[in-house]
């Protein structure tokens, strides 16, 4: 998966930088992460490569900022990218490095506090995608509704699985001490 193309998908309406960067923080955050240090460049490759357009808008709130828009172009360049099948990589996931390394710290509890704040995080983003899920359920199903709804469902079960991990890892470190 790459960023630009993660962009091209969430481009389905001009947005800036700052609105795709609060798509990450909201339903896109289960299956992608991204800064506005990421971001920006990307959307500059993107803008260079045609695939999107760059707007200057007054902003009433404060400095004048680029609007974005997916060109025919950035559409097709979407397009091709989806059609070449899953763009399956490793996923990393540095807390799981954490875990299974903890044992040099030598102490438990300190393992127990990763799982704990793993599971606040884990059920803070369920329980978002939760409603985002509710929200789609209850909308006309169009093409996009519907492929969302697909998207967050895999993420409510993703999460859901890794609240079951958060619990099964805490029995077992109750069984150990």
């Amino acid at each position: 998966m790459s960023l630009p193309h993660i962009l091209l998908g969430l481009l389905e309406r001009p947005q800036s930088g700052y609105d795709l960067r609060r798509a990450f923080e909201g339903g896109a955050a289960h299956y992608w992460s991204a800064e506005l240090s990421q971001i920006y460049p990307a959307l500059k490759k993107l803008e260079a490569a045609g695939h999107v357009t760059a707007t200057e808008v007054v902003s009433q709130k404060g400095p004048s900022r680029k609007v974005y828009e997916r060109t025919d172009s950035g559409r097709n360049e979407l397009v091709a990218w989806i059609r070449t099948g899953p763009a399956e990589s490793a996923s990393r996931l540095a807390y799981v490095g954490q875990i299974e390394f903890a044992h040099v710290v030598g102490d438990l509890a300190v393992t127990t506090r990763l799982i704990d704040t793993l599971e606040v995080s884990f059920q803070s983003l369920h329980d978002l995608l939760v409603d985002v899920e509710a929200e789609l359920r209850e909308q006309t199903r169009t093409p996009r509704v519907l492929h969302e709804l697909i998207a967050v469902q895999l993420g409510v079960a993703t999460l859901r699985a890794r609240l079951d991990w958060c619990e099964d890892a805490r029995e077992l470190l109750k069984r150990a001490s």
